[in-house]
């Protein structure tokens, strides 16, 4: 505190102390309760609100759940789509691009000859 004595922060999660308990500043997955350091409770949080159930930002590659009580990973499927969805949009297109060059050429071809 006066800049001229040492002491180890006692609490965990905290990586900064004022004084010999007295936390002044939390690591990532922490918060600050009164003096001491209050672990997050959802997985993967890196920052939690006052109660530490509500998690307000989680660590990279995941993302907070609407109502904050969970981090889930953001890197597999960012759209919101599920995997059926997003193979039967792939199959849709396919098939109206083979239905398009298949017009062009009848209308090509045999029109061609008319």
């Amino acid at each position: 505190a006066d800049g001229t004595s040492c002491f180890d922060c006692p609490d965990t999660g905290c990586s900064q102390c004022s004084a010999a308990s007295q936390c002044a500043v939390c690591i990532d997955g922490y918060r600050k309760n009164g003096n001491t350091c209050e672990k997050c409770t959802p997985e993967n949080c890196k920052a939690c609100t006052n109660d530490a159930k509500v998690c307000t930002e989680c660590v990279t590659g995941y993302a907070p759940s609407a109502d904050g009580s969970s981090c889930a990973s953001s890197s597999a499927n960012r759209s919101g789509l599920s995997t059926g969805a997003i193979a039967g949009i792939s199959v849709a297109a396919v098939v109206v691009v083979g239905g398009l060059v298949g017009f062009l050429c009848w209308w090509f071809v045999c029109r061609g000859k008319a």
